[in-house]
């Protein structure tokens, strides 16, 4: 008779093996549906009736958005009139195929988002129609995104607000295109973007508040886990982040019924869950990709950093602390390295050797950057006269994050490049890098306090 914990891994395995056989599927059909739609790729001229159904991102010169008339459509168009998600367009103009690029599938990109037309500068008009009430949700909570984004921008110059936009609200798009090539060179992207990191920070800090204002525990888990979800569909549903909620939330639950968190069992129903809601996601999405294997790192490889200066870490000195914080976020950088390398070298071509030594300066001015950020914004909605003056916590610490990675900025590229590995390449790496992790765990884990290798 199995034990409870290996009727668990033995259900799981055997659910995520269909999932990943579903989205195998999945991403076949869309692979046939797009070559059926390149054989008949013809320019089609039409007119269509629909609304905006996405985000609005804005260049220099033009707006992008999906307009759904049912089926999505890619649309280019004039910087203005400006358009917001949920305005509703008749639609005049050409619709065709979009293009792929030598290194990258840009039809099979947005065929995952069930986007198979693209349309360059068609002729609009304002239209009249009525949402339904899940979009006119989503329309209320894209207003009061915007406002929050007009909030920073009023209150912060650039290039802080930009950068306060895309750690809070997720506007990537607002990033200077030198700061994201920057952040690129020096392997700091996940920082500056919506990840597990972020979601981390936030629901620690609004856990922290609810304890804070005397709230009762469980009561004060039920709302971090309802703010976390609603932030969610606040920011985009995209994979990695989905994945850090589901994780936090899992947490909240645990906590809630006073019971112990195993990581390993955590990351495989995770996984699951995401596979469930987004079948394709382990094939199209390199989102997804990399923030399963950089959490397998956290969970598995950077714990093997306690096995390196003990009698260091256990030394109350000042400099002995700030050396182990630095080998510990070099470690958790190198952790993440090794279990996403080969995705990394496959998609990008090359690594930054700077984001070891970057990622210590900068990852401990997050949460310094995180907090005032919210705090900021929540004050400000109360006393929106001072909103200047709340603001000025983040600024000092925003432009502090731009003074650091602005002393690494050495004016070339900073990425090693690397030919890309083979299939059968990578397969024998996670091989090496699983069955050593497995015999490191064994061999110096042993007999550590409440350490599970599963």
């Amino acid at each position: 008779m199995l034990k409870r914990g290996y009727w668990f891994w033995f259900i799981n395995i055997l659910f995520c093996l269909f999932l990943i056989l579903r989205g195998f599927f999945d991403y076949q059909n869309l692979k046939e549906k797009l070559v059926v739609l390149a054989d008949d790729n013809e320019v089609r001229r039409g007119s269509y009736w629909g609304y905006i159904c996405s985000q609005v991102d804005r260049g220099e010169k033009w707006q992008r958005f999906a307009f759904c008339s049912p089926t999505p459509i890619l649309v280019y168009t004039k910087l203005y009139p400006e358009y917001s998600y949920g305005d509703f367009l008749s639609f005049k103009g050409e619709i065709k195929l979009p293009t792929s690029f030598s290194d990258f599938n840009y039809p099979l990109y947005l065929a995952a988002k069930n986007i198979y037309f693209i349309s360059y500068y068609p002729q609009l008009e304002i239209a009249s129609g009525r949402l339904k009430e899940k979009e006119q949700v989503l329309v209320f909570l894209n207003k009061v995104k915007e406002r929050a984004r007009q909030l920073f921008n009023k209150n912060l110059p650039e290039p802080e607000a930009s950068l306060a936009n895309a750690l809070i609200w997720g506007f990537k798009k607002d990033l200077f295109a030198e700061d994201i090539a920057l952040f690129r060179d020096l392997g700091i992207s996940h920082l500056v973007v919506i990840s597990g990191l972020h979601v981390s920070i936030l629901g620690g800090i609004i856990l922290s508040f609810f304890y804070l204002i005397a709230l009762k525990r469980r009561f004060s888990l039920i709302l971090a886990g309802i703010f976390l979800f609603v932030y969610l569909i606040f920011v985009g549903l995209s994979s990695a982040l989905l994945r850090a909620t589901i994780t936090f939330s899992l947490i909240l639950i645990a906590r809630y019924y006073k019971r112990l968190t195993i990581s390993g069992r955590m990351l495989m129903l995770t996984f699951n869950l995401v596979l469930i809601y987004r079948p394709v996601a382990l094939y199209l999405d390199i989102g997804f990709q990399l923030s399963f294997l950089a959490v397998f790192g956290i969970y598995y490889i950077y714990p093997l950093h306690l096995l390196f200066f003990k009698k260091i870490r256990k030394s109350s000195l000042l400099c002995a602390r700030l050396f182990s914080y630095f080998f510990s976020t070099f470690f958790l950088t190198l952790a993440c390295q090794l279990a996403s390398w080969p995705i990394l070298i496959n998609n990008f071509q090359g690594f930054s050797a700077l984001a070891f030594l970057v990622n210590p300066s900068v990852a401990w001015l997050m949460p310094l950057i995180l907090a005032p950020l919210l705090l900021a914004f929540l004050f400000s909605i109360f006393l929106p006269s001072f909103s200047f003056f709340f603001f000025l916590p983040a600024y000092f610490f925003l432009s502090l994050f731009f003074k650091i990675i602005n002393l690494f900025d050495i004016g070339n590229s900073k990425l090693i490049a690397i030919s890309p590995l083979s299939s059968f390449g990578v397969i024998i790496y996670y091989l090496i890098l699983f069955i050593s992790v497995f015999i490191l765990r064994r061999k110096y884990l042993k007999g550590q306090t409440k350490t599970r290798l599963l």
